[in-house]
This record gives structure tokens, C-alpha cells and sequence, in this order.
């Protein structure tokens, strides 16, 4: 499946890393998300705006940091989803 930067519009591999040496088109049967770069330069964004406002993000915050959880989150093993006329069983608690 090819990823294209939804911001930048290039081509990223499955971990955000840019591909492609400068944005292409649109692809619209690709996979839009965002890349490394263009993550960490919105999240520097963020935080310089709350800095400005009402500082709710503790100082020192890695932008990069930031970035590689949503990576993290993103490549995390779903849940199977359950299969359709199955019976499940719930829980009560007492």
C-alpha cells in the first residue's frame, strides 16, 4: 500500500520516513497520514503557541518524542474483531 504525506506530499515508508525526493500529486489510492518532518515541525508549531498561551505542556518537551508515540500507536497489533454470530460473554459485576 503506498503512504503519502497528507501535509507534504510525499511518499513515507510504514515508519514516516520520507521516500520520495519532493511531493508528488495526490494520490488518492494511497494511504494519507503524515511524516516525520512534517509532524515534528506542527508539534514545534503546538508547543510554541502554548508557551505562548496558557503553558500546559511541561518545558522541555521532545517534539520527536511526540511523533514516535503516534508511530508507536499507529503500529500497535489490533484487536481481532469479532466474528459476526458469535456469542460473546459479558461480565457482571457484583
Amino acid at each position: 500500500m503506498l503512504r503519502q504525506c497528507a501535509w507534504c506530499l510525499c511518499l513515507i515508508d510504514s515508519h514516516g520516513r520520507r521516500i520520495s525526493p519532493g511531493p508528488l500529486p495526490k494520490l488518492y489510492e494511497a494511504s494519507h497520514g503524515i511524516c516525520g518532518a512534517c509532524g515534528t515541525a506542527w508539534m514545534e508549531q503546538v508547543v510554541s503557541e502554548d508557551e505562548q498561551g496558557n503553558n500546559q505542556i511541561p518545558q522541555g518537551l521532545a517534539t520527536h518524542a511526540v511523533t514516535d508515540l503516534v508511530f508507536e500507536l499507529q503500529h500497535q497489533k489490533r484487536e481481532t474483531p469479532p466474528v459476526p454470530g458469535q456469542k460473546t460473554r459479558k461480565l457482571r459485576i457484583l
